[in-house]
C-alpha cells in the first residue's frame, strides 16, 4: 500500500466528501508546516476550497508574511488561523497582537506553558476574547527573578 503524504489535495478532497455528507461542523485546516507561504500544495487546496483555514506558524513566517497571506485568501472562503505550537507564551502573544490587528483572524491558538517569565501586564481572557493593553512591542517584560529561578542554571556562556 503507497502512503500518501497528509496534505495531498485527493486526501483533502476525500475529507471534505466526508465531512460535508456527515453534517460535521469541525473545519479543515493545514499548513502549520508550511515555511514558505504559500506553497503549491496548500495554494492548491485554498483555490479548490478543500480546506476552511490556512494555518502557518506565527514567528516562522512573521507578520509581514501574514498580511501578505491574509491578501491572498480575501477573495477564497478560506480563513487564516495563526499557528502557535511550541512558541509558547511569546507565540501567544504574537498571535494576540496579530489577531487583533487582523481583519480576518478569529481563532488564535493559545499556547501558554509554565514557566511563564513574564510579568503580568494587563492582558486578560474574558468572555472568549482577549482585552490587548497599549505596550511596545509585544508587551512582554521579563521577570527576572521568575527567569533566574526557572532558567539561569541553564544558561551556558562561551569565552573566547
Amino acid at each position: 500500500m503507497e502512503l500518501k503524504p497528509i496534505n495531498d489535495v485527493e486526501n483533502y478532497r476525500t475529507f471534505r466528501a466526508m465531512r460535508d455528507r456527515l453534517g460535521c461542523q469541525a473545519m479543515l485546516v493545514c499548513g502549520e508546516v508550511d515555511l514558505s507561504p504559500i506553497a503549491p500544495v496548500f495554494a492548491e487546496l485554498i483555490e479548490e476550497a478543500l480546506i476552511d483555514g490556512y494555518q502557518p506558524d506565527t514567528v516562522s513566517v512573521g507578520f509581514s508574511a501574514w498580511q501578505d497571506i491574509e491578501r491572498r485568501l480575501e477573495s477564497t472562503s478560506v480563513t487564516s488561523i495563526p499557528h502557535n505550537f511550541s512558541n509558547g507564551n511569546f507565540g501567544t502573544r504574537a498571535n494576540i497582537i496579530y489577531g487583533a490587528a487582523s481583519k480576518s483572524v478569529d481563532i488564535l491558538e493559545d499556547e501558554r506553558y509554565l514557566p511563564n517569565v513574564y510579568k503580568p501586564d494587563g492582558f486578560a481572557f474574558e468572555n472568549g476574547s482577549y482585552a490587548v493593553v497599549n505596550a511596545p512591542g509585544l508587551g512582554l517584560q521579563v521577570d527576572e527573578e521568575k527567569f533566574q529561578k526557572s532558567y539561569a542554571g541553564n544558561e551556558i556562556r562561551i569565552k573566547p
